[in-house]
């Protein structure tokens, strides 16, 4: 119990910090390139898709355009991914302690407390990078073929966020020829059905 409630309070300890580091140090030139897409909302961009101008205009209508305002939104993003790395580490594990201690182990790597708090595309790829991952980890649990819903919707913002979601769709397939329990998945419709979820949600940027 004890330990269960120190998990807690350093996620809580580091949250608070990434709250204040955000409302604090000023924004990099990358951050404030995208707050310039956010002003002009599209469904593409020169270098990039369009989640991250999406993601920092949601957190400036609500708080502005300040500093704060521009990172809300990654802010925001970080605490939903803790949270299905939480989820990903206690499925795999089969115990909720992996899972806290995934959680805490995540937050305190170092990329993580940097790309998680600045307004990049970097937060919402790895968002959506942890969803997708724990979908294909309910998936092996339960059997259910519904979970390549969840996990097509996943990869669909994963690829508004970053081009480079294609290589976990590119893993997942790998995943399915190279194991033997899941290459059932190959005839099953579930699995065409949540790749054309993702291509549904990808379709604005490709035709932009």
């Amino acid at each position: 119990m004890k330990r269960d409630a120190g998990f807690l309070a350093a996620l809580v300890v580091l949250f608070a910090l990434r709250l204040l580091a955000g409302a604090l140090l000023p924004l990099s030139s990358d951050e404030a390139y995208y707050w310039l897409w956010s002003r002009h909302l599209a469904a593409g961009y020169f270098d990039h898709p369009p989640a991250i101008a999406f993601v920092i205009r949601a957190g400036t209508l609500i708080f502005g355009d300040t500093l704060f305002g521009v990172r809300a939104g990654a802010i925001a993003l970080s605490f939903a991914t803790s949270w299905f790395v939480w989820r990903l580490g206690a499925t795999l594990g089969r115990d909720e302690k992996v899972g806290a201690l995934a959680c805490l182990f995540f937050n305190l790597t170092l990329m993580v407390s940097v790309e998680m708090l600045a307004a990049t595309p970097d937060a919402p790829s790895i968002a959506t990078s942890a969803a997708f991952c724990w979908a294909l980890a309910k998936l092996a649990e339960s059997n259910d073929g519904r979970w390549w819903i969840a996990a097509g919707i996943a990869a669909g913002l994963g690829l508004l966020s970053k081009y480079s979601a294609f290589f976990l769709g590119a893993g997942a397939v790998l995943w399915l020829v190279a194991s033997p329990p899941m290459r059932h998945w190959l005839k099953s419709p579930w699995t065409y059905l949540g790749a054309a979820v993702a291509l549904v949600l990808f379709a604005p940027n490709l035709w932009w």
